[in-house]
Formats: structure tokens, C-alpha cells, sequence
């Protein structure tokens, strides 16, 4: 995790966002929480049958909010540094990009929320709808978690001339 979060940090839009420091900071910080998020989605799926995982599913659900915070206020900056003003939103690719990542993130905020403060504890307690339903909203921020890497790859286009930029 931390040697993709490292590459990531190297790659793309930090290396020509200023200051460059906060930029690769912030990418490391968001690409590691992202990865240990996502990866641990399927995890938790096979975690939520009902013979196994109530603790690590406590203590997932327990763990997660203030890495995911860090991820959200790392994304922020981010776009912060990245969008000059707000008119870029609409007349870039990357600030396009960024409207449909934010509603994206935002379906997967409700998954996560609904997750955590309706069956987590129920299904923990052995409650069967509970767990069916979490596995069946686990599978929904698996589904949304690639949604989301796939539109971030859009941002970004290669030109002929072989270097990376935004249009």
C-alpha cells in the first residue's frame, strides 16, 4: 500500500502543481487511505457472511472514519491547488472530472454511512437481513469505488507530444 501510495505521489498532476510539497503530500495521504479502503471492501464482504468477521467488522466500521476524513480534506486540497478559480470547474476536463468524482463520492458516503450506523451492528449482533443487506451494499461501494478510480483516469489525456496535461 504505501509503495502504490508512494508511486501515485510521483505520477500525474503533482509533478506540475504548486507548491509541489502539499500536492504530493495530500496524494500520498489520499491514494493510501483510497487503497486501504477499497482493498479492504471485498474483505469485509466475505467478513459480513454469517459465520465469521463480527469483530473485524467493529473494528473496521470503528477505524475507518478518520482515514476517510483524512482522504476527503487530502481530495479537497487537491482540487484546491489544482483549480485556479472557480469558473475552471465547468470549462475543464479536470474540473468536469471533479463534479462527477464528488457525486460519485457522495453516493458512496451514504453507502458507507448507511453501512455503518444501520447494519454494522445489527449484522454484527447476527441479524440476517442485517448481513444480507450489508454484503449487498458492500457490493454497491465496490461497484461506486471503481466508478470512481475510472472517472479520476479521466482527467488526465496524453498528447502526441508524450507529456501529461489538462485540457
Amino acid at each position: 500500500m504505501v509503495l502504490a501510495s508512494t508511486a501515485f505521489t510521483f505520477t500525474g498532476h503533482c509533478n506540475v502543481a504548486a507548491p509541489r510539497w502539499l500536492a504530493q503530500t495530500c496524494i500520498f495521504l489520499h491514494g493510501g487511505v483510497l487503497l486501504f479502503w477499497i482493498g479492504s471492501l471485498l474483505p469485509l464482504w466475505r467478513l459480513s457472511s454469517p459465520s465469521t468477521g463480527r469483530r473485524a467488522l467493529r473494528s473496521f466500521s470503528k477505524a475507518i472514519p478518520i482515514p476517510f476524513l483524512a482522504m476527503l480534506a487530502a481530495g479537497a486540497v487537491l482540487a484546491w491547488i489544482e483549480l485556479p478559480s472557480i469558473q475552471s470547474v465547468l470549462s475543464s476536463t479536470y474540473g468536469r472530472v471533479l463534479l462527477l468524482k464528488i457525486g460519485l463520492v457522495s453516493v458512496l458516503c451514504v453507502l458507507a454511512a448507511y453501512n455503518r450506523f444501520w447494519l454494522t451492528a445489527p449484522a454484527t449482533r447476527g441479524d440476517a437481513t442485517a448481513r444480507s443487506r450489508l454484503r449487498a451494499s458492500i457490493c454497491a461501494e465496490i461497484a461506486v469505488a471503481v466508478a470512481i478510480v475510472g472517472v479520476a483516469s479521466l482527467a488526465f489525456r496524453r498528447p502526441r507530444t508524450g507529456t501529461v496535461s489538462r485540457t
